[in-house]
């Protein structure tokens, strides 16, 4: 292994303890700032993506299975993308993207 993959691997290690970090300290925030509408804000993210990945010209099917320890939410929406996922994790918002590919400054690859 070069000292090059070395400091990368290192490099993706520090951004991913840093994401990991960011999360837990904003999820102990919203625990500790818990009202009705923050703990009902969840459900109403989970349908907003939802809608966002339906397919144009399709009816957009939720399902939400409850047993005793897990919560299943799924739709017909397309699938996340690598960077969907990715922007995700880093947290930058989608709206951010827009606006960011409608000013030509994110290169879709074409």
């Amino acid at each position: 292994m070069s000292y090059g993959d070395i400091f990368d691997k290192a490099d993706k290690r520090s951004i991913n303890t840093s994401i990991a970090r960011e999360i837990l300290e904003k999820m102990e925030k919203l625990r500790m700032e818990a009202n009705e509408n923050n703990q009902r804000r969840w459900i109403w993210e989970l349908l907003q993506n939802a809608k966002d990945a339906a397919n144009r010209g399709r009816t957009l099917n939720i399902k939400i299975e409850l047993t005793d320890d897990h919560l299943i939410f799924s739709h017909n929406g397309r699938c996340f993308s690598a960077e969907d996922i990715t922007f995700l994790i880093r947290q930058v918002s989608t709206k951010e993207r827009t606006k960011e590919k409608e000013e030509g400054l994110i290169n879709n690859g074409s």
